[in-house]
């Protein structure tokens, strides 16, 4: 719990970009934008696969 209390920057910063990157996709039919499912699918994929040893690297680097 003390590495979350000191890196908590880090982390904050990692789930803001995590979100920003992904807030547009549930909005984009709204919009009148076509998505094609296995394109979405793939970006989250990779956004979740990217994002756990990022989360780790903010955790845990000193």
């Amino acid at each position: 719990m003390q590495v979350l209390r000191r890196r908590w920057r880090r982390i904050a910063a990692l789930a803001s970009l995590w979100f920003i990157a992904l807030f547009p996709i549930p909005v984009l039919p709204m919009w009148g934008v076509s998505v094609n499912e296995q394109a979405l699918m793939a970006i989250v994929i990779i956004a979740v696969v990217i994002s756990i040893p990022m989360a780790l690297l903010a955790v845990f680097m000193k």
